[in-house]
């Protein structure tokens, strides 16, 4: 895992001893990377879609790709607000990310399988990333990644509708 760093100011109001505030840190910044993956993953589908429901596709990956970027700027606010760093290049969003890339031109359904089950992932990580916070007794950081479960979790719905899938394929 990428080292994040403290900022440099001391902030005696800060209410989480130093290292639950890092714990949440650390996992927050692993879901802003995970998160800017996917949201380039959503450009790369957006772009290169084919399916005789193009248009629908084209928006919902487009509607995805700018909540999660939305998301993604409220998880580095939160680590930054917790009194570290972000880390911001493509190298070090790269090396924390566990989304997998996607070079190829998939069809549109592998595309849609593929999209629900990073959707799937994502809901995952923000719940383990909330039970850090939890033990910490982070409300705010608890409040933040109920919105950004909510998402997902809907998406992943939204997009199972599409190709009509069970949603055992794609277990929490």
């Amino acid at each position: 895992m990428r080292k994040i760093k403290r900022t440099q100011y001391k902030d005696k109001a800060f209410h989480l001893p130093d290292n639950e505030r890092e714990a949440v840190a650390r996992g927050l910044f692993h879901l802003v990377a995970d998160t800017f993956a996917m949201a380039i993953k959503g450009y790369h589908f957006h772009w290169n879609v084919v399916s005789p429901i193009f248009e629908d596709l084209h928006e919902m990956f487009q509607e995805d790709y700018e909540q999660i970027l939305g998301h993604a700027d409220l998880q580095a606010e939160r680590i930054r607000a917790l009194g570290f760093s972000v880390p911001g290049s493509l190298s070090s969003f790269s090396s924390e990310s566990s989304i997998m890339d996607q070079n190829g031109l998939p069809d549109w359904r592998f595309m849609v399988e593929e999209w629900i089950r990073d959707h799937v992932h994502m809901a995952r990580e923000a719940r383990q990333v909330q039970s850090v916070a939890e033990a910490a007794g982070d409300q705010n950081t608890l409040a933040m990644l109920d919105s950004v479960i909510l998402f997902h979790d809907k998406r992943a719905w939204m997009f199972r509708s599409v190709v009509q899938m069970s949603p055992d394929r794609f277990p929490r």
